[in-house]
């Protein structure tokens, strides 16, 4: 940045875009390294600098990963990427501090060497087809839900089937995660992911809103269109998770 800014030729038409593909844990919940859907592993710092970008300024919309590509796209002024390129520009959301979704979503699988050890279950050397049990974790204000699925037939249609399908099954669920956040302790290690609050009584009413929308994300949000503005499926995800966060108040 110190160079970037220092001559005015880079500073007009440089574009500079830091991130990690994944978090690391260093022991918080019995983990090491980055194969969880908690915070520690799903977390990713993202900063960007674009010329007109002033001043400097931190946004806490959630955002995805999926989204740079699009972004650094918009910001280039290349040609809008093909409709089967997931994610949305973030450059309104840098200038305008304008949200694009009021979630973000993390994949992780699982493939424990037997049932009897779930916690050693790295998916290493081995193909989709090997895979046994898919995670998938939706990050909201204030909350954390996480549900493993037996992972069927290598598809996420298989996997998770629409809400609006009554001639499937849907598949079988392995375990329901859902954490409490106090935003305001966020940069203390320590401090979260501590209760999984998914199976008691008071719960129950977000865990169906946010299985809701997790399924709903899943099967069919996710295969739409790209849209400058929020799709009326992602929408409808949206207000269960308001309902969700309603429903722990």
């Amino acid at each position: 940045l110190t160079v970037v800014n220092s001559f005015q030729g880079l500073r007009k038409n440089t574009i500079i875009l830091v991130s990690s593909d994944h978090g690391f844990h260093l022991g918080e919940q019995a983990s090491w390294t980055k194969h969880t859907l908690f915070e520690h592993s799903a977390r990713v710092p993202l900063m960007i600098r674009f010329p007109h970008l002033l001043p400097p300024r931190i946004i806490y919309h959630p955002v995805e990963l999926v989204d740079i590509y699009r972004t650094l796209a918009d910001l280039a002024g290349l040609p809008q990427p093909p409709d089967h390129i997931q994610g949305r520009s973030l450059r309104r959301t840098a200038l305008y501090n304008t949200p694009i979704r009021n979630f973000s979503l993390t994949q992780y699988p699982r493939c424990p060497k037997s049932w009897d050890r779930l916690w050693d279950s790295n998916c290493k050397r081995i193909t989709a087809k090997q895979i046994p049990i898919m995670g998938y974790s939706l990050r909201v204000n204030g909350f954390r839900f996480t549900e493993w699925y037996q992972w069927r037939d290598n598809s996420i249609h298989h996997s998770m089937l629409s809400l609006h399908s009554s001639s499937d099954t849907p598949a079988k669920i392995i375990a329901t995660e859902l954490y409490q956040f106090d935003e305001t302790q966020i940069d203390d290690a320590d401090a979260y992911e501590r209760q999984n609050l998914a199976h008691i009584a008071e719960a129950q009413c977000s865990v169906i809103n946010f299985r809701h929308a997790l399924r709903l994300l899943i099967t069919t949000c996710q295969h739409s269109p790209p849209q400058e503005l929020i799709p009326p499926c992602e929408l409808e995800v949206s207000r269960y998770i308001a309902n969700a966060q309603i429903c722990m108040i």
